[in-house]
């Protein structure tokens, strides 16, 4: 039980939490240096710079989000330690989830620039 414990907050908890911790401060840094650089831009390429950007957040975004629903349950049982069973497998599509959320955003975003153009 203890050992367990163990694996799942050093091996699982801290790389998710500090993956999406380091995803934040890029984010952050990133919009500043777009920010900086957008004074000399047409409105058609800030507008173009800003849907981008926003691509790039929702892509890295999402998985997190898919994923946190399977990572929160499995830690849930193992904290508690639940029997999932079959259920287990059920998790695994979710991670199928993320490739088809990230192909869905850039058809979004193409779709998106195609019209403007």
């Amino acid at each position: 039980g203890r050992s367990l414990m163990s694996i799942v907050v050093v091996y699982s908890s801290l790389p998710f939490i500090s993956s999406y911790l380091i995803f934040t401060i890029l984010v952050v840094l990133i919009r500043k240096r777009l920010s900086s650089f957008g004074h000399g831009f047409s409105g058609r390429t800030l507008k173009m710079q800003r849907s981008f950007f926003i691509m790039q957040i929702l892509q890295g975004f999402l998985p997190f989000a898919i994923l946190s629903t399977p990572y929160t349950i499995f830690i849930i049982g193992t904290v508690l330690q639940f029997n999932l069973g079959l259920f287990s497998l059920l998790l695994t599509f979710f991670i199928w989830l993320c490739p088809i959320a990230q192909a869905s955003v850039q058809l979004r975003f193409l779709f998106q620039s195609s019209s403007h153009s």
